[in-house]
């Protein structure tokens, strides 16, 4: 899927812990991690339709039984439902590594420019996915009650580690590290009314 999108500098602040600071040293080192993430990944995405029914306490997402009530609750007038998966590639894995022992800020600046890419790449790939009209929200696993170890069954259904080499560790982490799995079309209240305390998308 060929998208394009642009990274904010307030969001590579935001990621890297520097959200509303002003100083120059730091603006040109968010100015040369975004450059180096444009330059670096290589976005990857896969996504299924799937058809959904929830009895209130699990949901069934083509095939997929997963206990949850903030799923479910999410699902409740749903029949069917986007599961995606995106990812930046290894290589920009490979580059925050390598500067964390060489320029630990300009590595923390990386981060930050990575984790605006994805979020900004998966909202491409939604926008693409669902059409016209504005982006919905993403529930993933790990997020609510949803159990983090649901990320090993995501990514078989969506035979994600082949087609766009995005596996999960035993610890349920997705690699590359800046890699996205998630239900792509839920329904996403303002953060002041959200009860996910841990959504990275939290303002």
């Amino acid at each position: 899927m060929k998208t394009t999108f642009n990274i904010d500098v307030d969001e590579v602040k935001r990621y890297a812990g520097f959200k509303g600071a002003h100083d120059n040293k730091l603006d040109l080192l968010v100015e040369r991690a975004i450059s180096e993430v444009l330059s670096t990944i290589k976005p990857r995405a896969i996504h299924k339709i799937l058809s959904v029914t929830t009895d209130g306490e699990t949901v069934n997402a083509g095939g997929l039984v997963m206990k949850s009530r903030d799923l479910s609750a999410l699902f409740k007038d749903k029949q069917s439902t986007v599961l995606l998966c995106t990812t930046l590639g290894y290589e920009i894995d490979k580059s925050i590594s390598e500067y964390s022992l060489t320029e630990p800020a300009y590595a923390i600046c990386l981060d930050g420019a990575a984790t605006a890419a994805i979020e900004a790449y998966t909202d491409e790939v939604q926008k693409e996915i669902i059409g016209d009209g504005e982006i919905s929200g993403r529930f993933s696993a790990g997020y609510g009650d949803l159990d983090i170890s649901y990320q090993s069954d995501i990514i078989k259904l969506l035979n994600a580690t082949k087609l766009i080499g995005v596996s999960v560790s035993s610890s349920y982490l997705l690699t590359p590290m800046k890699s996205v799995t998630a239900f792509a079309d839920v329904p996403c209240k303002s953060c002041a009314d959200c009860k996910l305390k841990y959504c990275i998308a939290r303002k």
